[in-house]
């Protein structure tokens, strides 16, 4: 067994970004970088939605999910973000910054 380190170019807080550095912190920031918009408006429906101190890193990608890519359900998530060139786009410029673990 290996451990996968999710890293990506993209530290900084963001909006509709879970802060833990994961799977979850890397698709939301592909999908924010791809529709700027969808992260501050997923972040005041979980704000609004639980208290912000439950807010866990897992329930991002499945607000967006919900929202944006509802008739693929859950389980088709990623292949729906891999479908959509903004977002597949995005996530691939974020695994080959310099900081990531993705090889040349």
């Amino acid at each position: 067994m290996y451990p996968v380190v999710w890293r990506s170019s993209d530290e900084a807080r963001t909006p509709g970004v879970p802060e833990k550095n994961t799977l979850e912190h890397l698709l939301c920031s592909a999908i924010v970088r791809s529709e700027p918009a969808r992260g501050p408006n997923t972040h005041a429906w979980l704000d609004d939605a639980l208290a912000p101190p439950t807010i866990h890193h897992k329930q991002f990608p499945l607000a967006y999910a919900a929202k944006w890519f509802p008739l693929r359900g859950t389980d088709d998530f990623c292949r729906a973000l891999l479908a959509d060139e903004g977002v597949s786009a995005a996530l691939y410029g974020l695994g080959r910054s310099k900081k990531s673990n993705v090889p040349p």
